[in-house]
């Protein structure tokens, strides 16, 4: 089991912050699999939405993007996107929604 799985495993258990450190050390593993590590930073971010820190959830999206655009997922980064635009919205920043919102387009 990589440590991606399990620290979805762990979330899904309630053990948020174990759920994190397995997610930080699956980033640090030195995996080049630019696929995982967009799901990776995908589950980190929202893992701190869900504890209203959107600044840094937007920060993680933004490597989540940037993983899955290398990975050439369109689907994935997308969302991605989409996710990094509710973030600059919930944080009242609605131009900057804007342009990420428009940015699939």
């Amino acid at each position: 089991m990589t440590r991606y799985q399990d620290g979805k495993a762990l979330r899904e258990e309630g053990r948020q912050v174990e759920a994190m450190q397995a997610f930080l050390e699956a980033v640090h593993s030195g995996t080049e699999d630019a696929g995982l590590l967009g799901r990776v930073y995908s589950n980190m971010a929202n893992m701190c939405r869900q504890a209203n820190d959107h600044e840094t959830a937007y920060e993680v999206y933004a490597e989540s993007a940037a993983s899955f655009g290398r990975s050439g997922d369109t689907l994935a980064y997308a969302y991605a996107l989409n996710n990094m635009a509710w973030e600059q919205a919930v944080m009242g920043n609605k131009d900057s929604a804007l342009v990420f919102s428009r940015a699939g387009e």
